[in-house]
């Protein structure tokens, strides 16, 4: 089963069997949306090979001659994990691959994750590509953010966005699945109608167990002295992927609060003491993504962006 929507698929489809379709494309969305996955399907496609599963292994495993994938190098220091922005040797090394004729396929392919780790030097050579495209190549960027893309890049490339699925897209999703109304709610609520995530969570019950821990510790990090907190910020901030997974979730519990007690006040339970919970909710809500956006898009340091979070959240 794919990780991403019909609806992407038919668009892809299209794109694959058409000779007049770009050879650039951004696919921007949320983590968990499937844009890797809709990345390897689309390249698989295009080359007629989307039935050949060792064909999709290679290029996993970033083996396959004809299929140059990119993404930021991994550093670790001291037990901390921090990834690299994409530097211009990556990109420069991926396109003196892409100028040997292909070798196993007919066609030559360039992935980038997280394109927008690209740094500045790295996003103009990119460009040069971009600029004078060969008719056997093809780019696909894949970017939590279409806006932290370079525009002069962003104008060379088809974008292609991946939204969480609607709550009726999730409940034909979730029928599909054969699942009890109790599962059905559980990762409706932490995968956020991101198709990839939810269909993790089908396939790994551990899943579910992890983010109700995150959804408990969010609860209580609010009666946490002030130690306690940054001593947890230290700890999740040795792995950034971790860290903005972590963010992510405590940033949709905040969102779904705000929402019951939204709709509360709409049906008539509106109180002061309602009314002060949601703009703390709404403040913690900005704090949440600045801090997600200054770790995800920036050289910002997690640990000192986290300790920040904890500092300015209000606790009475």
């Amino acid at each position: 089963m794919e990780h991403f929507s019909l609806k992407i698929k038919k668009i892809l489809d299209r794109l694959a069997d058409s000779e007049k379709s770009p050879r650039s494309f951004i696919f921007s969305g949320p983590e968990g949306t499937g844009k890797e996955e809709a990345a390897y399907y689309f390249i698989s496609k295009i080359v007629g090979k989307d039935s050949d599963a060792e064909f999709i292994k290679k290029m996993r495993e970033k083996i396959h001659p004809d299929v140059v994938v990119i993404e930021p190098e991994v550093e670790e220091k001291k037990g901390r994990k921090r990834e690299k922005e994409i530097g211009i040797s990556q990109v420069k090394e991926a396109r003196e691959r892409l100028k040997y004729f292909p070798y196993e396929i007919k066609k030559k392919f360039c992935l980038i994750k997280y394109a927008n780790r690209l740094n500045r030097e790295a996003s103009n050579s990119l460009l040069k590509v971009l600029e004078e495209p060969s008719a056997d190549a093809y780019f696909i960027l894949l970017s939590p953010n279409l806006d932290s893309m370079l525009s002069t890049i962003q104008s060379r490339c088809a974008a292609l966005r991946f939204p969480p699925m609607t709550e009726k897209e999730f409940l034909v999703w979730a029928k599909k699945q054969n699942i009890t109304k109790d599962e059905t709610e559980k990762i409706r609520l932490w995968s956020g109608g991101k198709i990839e995530l939810a269909q993790n969570m089908l396939e790994d019950k551990n899943y579910l167990s992890e983010k109700e821990n995150r959804r408990q510790k969010l609860r209580k990090i609010f009666t946490e002295e002030i130690y306690q907190r940054f001593e947890y910020a230290e700890e999740k901030s040795k792995d950034r992927n971790e860290m903005i997974s972590i963010l992510e979730d405590w940033e949709m519990l905040t969102g779904e609060g705000m929402r019951k007690m939204m709709s509360e006040s709409r049906n008539g339970d509106e109180n002061k003491r309602n009314k002060q919970q949601v703009r703390r909710l709404s403040l913690l809500l900005g704090n949440l993504r600045e801090t997600i956006n200054r770790i995800q898009e920036t050289n910002a340091n997690p640990r000192a962006a986290c300790e920040k979070l904890v500092l300015d959240m209000e606790w009475k």
